[in-house]
């Protein structure tokens, strides 16, 4: 009688686990991240902003202005007269930033007159929002 016995294979586990589940449900994460992206409202008129070669700044709750290629100024998706903005902007805190976004091909003779009025509203800071350069 021999002394050596062979293992019964039927209860030894696999040595791959399957990985189907896991290529699912990363799948489904991956789906789902590239939907919530997209959710973020457009913006009210067809601006391209001005490339930048700078790194981008964070900041606290900035208040977001756009001026389109026609220099008319837009404010919560709602346009706004350049004479309404210190009443529009009356409520807000002086001391968050305004970010401008505006198109890369505007003339600077057609942002001056919403930079003016952003300064006689009391707003002592204003970003200009750019694309990074690739």
């Amino acid at each position: 009688m021999s002394r050596f016995s062979i293992p019964d294979d039927s209860r030894r586990r696999p040595d791959i686990e399957p990985v189907l589940p896991l290529i699912n449900v990363v799948f489904l994460l991956l789906i789902f991240f590239m939907v919530a992206g997209q959710l973020a409202p457009g913006l009210p008129a067809d601006v391209s902003p001005p490339e930048s070669a700078a790194a981008s700044a964070d900041s606290d709750e900035p208040i977001r202005l756009v001026v389109d290629q026609h220099g008319n100024l837009f404010w919560q998706d709602e346009p706004m007269a350049i004479a309404d903005m210190p009443d529009r902007l009356d409520g807000l805190r002086k001391d968050r930033p305004v970010q401008l976004l505006t198109d890369g091909s505007i003339p600077v003779v057609l942002l001056r007159p919403a930079l003016e009025g952003l300064r006689n509203a009391g707003i002592t800071e204003v970003l200009l929002v750019t694309r990074s350069l690739p």
